[in-house]
């Protein structure tokens, strides 16, 4: 199931990397990436299909075991409650 796939604990851990923090690079948007990343999760969840999100683009992919969801400067990668990040230079 993909519920489980992309837990509601992986999903934290996603968006405590877009806390408002004055100085992060993304402090700006923050709040709406959170918002999109949770209604792309939903659509995905629901549907299958993608979302875009007014101020980042969301893609969230299924490959074996893992999710991969990719944004416009970071990518995860959920497996269960485990999530790695990467970040694009």
């Amino acid at each position: 199931m993909k519920v489980q796939k992309f837990n509601s604990t992986a999903l934290v851990k996603i968006l405590n990397q877009y806390k408002d923090v004055p100085n992060s690079k993304f402090h700006k948007h923050n709040s709406q990436t959170r918002a999109d990343i949770i209604a792309a999760r939903d659509a995905w969840i629901s549907s299958g299909e993608e979302h875009s999100g007014k101020f980042v683009n969301i893609k969230i992919i299924e490959k074996d075991d893992e999710v991969v969801i990719e944004t416009d400067s970071l990518t995860f990668r959920v497996s269960g409650d485990f999530v790695t990040k990467e970040e694009s230079i």
